[in-house]
């Protein structure tokens, strides 16, 4: 798992194994742009990773 915190305004430069390239641009606190080909296939998994502080814990 790679980690990191970013503010609105950077960016990360993703190589892909055949050679392209894309970005992902923070737009806001939770907000993403992805600047991809479109050869690449983005899919959503809702809530993939579990909640490590359960909602009575608080």
């Amino acid at each position: 798992m790679l980690r990191m915190y970013l503010s609105k305004g950077d960016a990360v430069h993703v190589q892909f194994p055949d050679g392209s390239t894309g970005i992902i641009e923070v737009q806001s606190r939770s907000e993403l742009g992805f600047h991809f080909p479109e050869k690449v296939k983005l899919t959503r998994e809702k809530q993939a990773f579990p909640k490590l502080i359960i909602d009575n814990q608080k």
